[in-house]
């Protein structure tokens, strides 16, 4: 069952307050070498952490297990929103992995993962991509965490697809709302995203847990965003 609306606004605070979304004035860069305000990593909601405090703030274990119930929940939903069918679900490396396979074992899914490393290094293409049990030409859909551009994504497909495995789809939890979106479904594949920035932002402004200060600093990256040569910004509080 997807998410009601109440749940995906708790879904964001509890990301924010586990640590795994965090904003800082271009406190990252991003692998085309961009800077950017904003910071979501997945992996951590794999495990639970005792004696975890994020900004001062205790988050017990019980907190730490509902936000992971609810992605859990908001993926398992999400791949059946997804027009075509499917054998298996994908893991894209890393952040897909662990937690894909989580989903795939709340819905009795068959499961395959990502060989870990780089995109750029050249020794990945001489050796077996996909890790799992599968046939020639299966279908799979993939679970990442988040979408910024949709070059990455894209890549994998192809990527995959040298060792005989279809792409039926992507899931994401985060759109940073770069046009990935439109990038993705103009190259052909279908995305389902839980979460868009404008959605995650406007339920943090409103249970207090950011403010004017990191509102300014993702208002200005995606002014940038959109300045840049054929940049498109979907980003809005309206």
């Amino acid at each position: 069952m997807a998410l009601a609306e109440h749940e995906k606004e708790e879904l964001a605070v509890g990301l924010f307050d586990t640590g795994l979304l965090q904003f800082q004035y271009h406190g990252w860069t991003l692998s085309s070498g961009r800077q950017t305000s904003i910071d979501y990593r997945q992996p951590p909601l794999a495990s639970f952490r005792r004696g975890l405090e994020v900004a001062g703030r205790p988050v017990s274990i019980a907190q730490q297990r509902r936000v992971r119930e609810l992605a859990i929940q908001a993926y398992a939903s999400a791949i059946d929103e997804l027009p075509d069918d499917h054998d298996h679900l994908y893991g894209l490396p890393q952040a897909g992995i662990a937690f894909g396979a989580m989903v795939a074992l709340r819905r009795g899914d068959s499961y395959l993962w990502g060989r870990d490393g780089q995109y750029s290094d050249d020794r990945l293409l001489s050796k077996k991509r996909v890790e799992g049990k599968f046939g020639p030409y299966d279908t799979a859909k993939v679970i990442d965490d988040v979408l910024t551009t949709a070059g990455p994504k894209i890549l994998e497909s192809d990527r995959v697809e040298t060792d005989e495995l279809l792409t039926a789809g992507f899931v994401v939890m985060l759109d940073y709302q770069e046009g990935g979106i439109e990038a993705m479904r103009g190259a052909g594949h279908n995305i389902e995203v839980i979460l868009g920035l404008s959605e995650a932002t406007r339920a943090l402004l409103a249970a207090k847990r950011i403010g004017n200060a990191e509102l300014d600093w993702i208002q200005e990256y995606h002014q940038d965003v959109a300045a840049r040569p054929g940049g498109i910004s979907t980003f809005s509080l309206e």
